[in-house]
């Protein structure tokens, strides 16, 4: 009798310690033990058998689904939550162009070919979608001025229609936003409106009876309007872009209602 005692002890102790030198996954949704045989340890998962289970079949378990594991050694495992995200948009020269930039200032190389010096500046307060953007431009040569003759002054109109703002205003300023269409990338088209507000220089020029020029008189007035632009904006670099498109007035007091061309060269940051 007291053999028989010893041998079911001796089994029950075999059982307990044969339980208790398996590994225990902690599951993230249900923190229940199950008991297992890990076979392999991967980077991003665990691969493993249920124990002392009819389901002999390999299971595969990823390390986000798990809260911690105890291994037969006595070793403890935790992992922390990891977050799965979304991955980086790619150009297609493979560069990482998807970074949120708040800002953009550069210079205006198409402004050169109206005798101006432009600079501007835009910002993103909220997504890269919307930005809103200011500008400046100064005249580098001697003033153009719009020459209207005494005996034209009732068609002070048809002087300016066929001008462009650019070239006969002393200085200018715009401001306004801009849509950006498409994610951030290489590529991507912009439109906006922007108000505009500067002078420019009109010269009267006064005649005798004769139609002969006998004197002139200037007048610095201001210029004001409305303009929509339609870009296309180029990611060259993560420190560079350009922007390449119109300006075209919608409303301009004096009527100057040509289209201007913009080639700026700007600044991420």
């Amino acid at each position: 009798m007291r053999t028989i005692k010893c041998l079911l002890f001796l089994v029950f102790l075999l059982q307990f310690l044969k339980v208790s030198s398996q590994d225990i996954i902690y599951r993230n949704d249900t923190k229940q033990p199950v008991i297992v045989n890990i076979i392999s340890e991967q980077v991003s998962s665990r691969v493993y058998r249920l124990f002392n289970s009819s389901d002999t079949a390999i299971h595969h378990i990823s390390i986000t689904r798990i809260d911690s594991i105890i291994y037969q050694s006595g070793k403890k495992e935790i992992f922390a939550t990891i977050k799965t995200e979304s991955l980086p948009v790619l150009s297609n020269t493979g560069k990482d162009f998807s970074a949120f930039t708040h800002h953009l200032a550069g210079i205006d190389a198409g402004a050169w070919f109206y005798k101006n010096i432009r600079f501007s500046y835009e910002y993103f307060p909220f997504n890269p979608n919307l930005g809103f953007k200011t500008s400046v431009s100064f005249r580098t040569t001697p003033f153009m001025k719009i020459e209207i003759y005494d005996y034209d002054y009732g068609d002070e109109e048809l002087s300016y229609h066929y001008r462009n703002f650019r070239g006969y205003s002393v200085w200018h300023g715009t401001l306004g936003a801009d849509y950006y269409f498409f994610k951030p990338g290489s590529f991507r088209v912009l439109t906006g409106l922007h108000y505009v507000h500067g002078t420019y220089i009109i010269s009267y020029i006064i005649t005798d009876g004769n139609y002969n020029v006998v004197g002139t008189r200037d007048e610095r007035k201001p210029l004001n309007g409305m303009l929509l632009n339609v870009y296309l904006f180029y990611r060259v670099n993560e420190y560079l872009s350009v922007n390449i498109g119109v300006d075209k007035p919608l409303w301009m007091k004096p009527p100057m209602q040509r289209s201007v061309f913009t080639a700026e060269f700007l600044l991420n940051f």
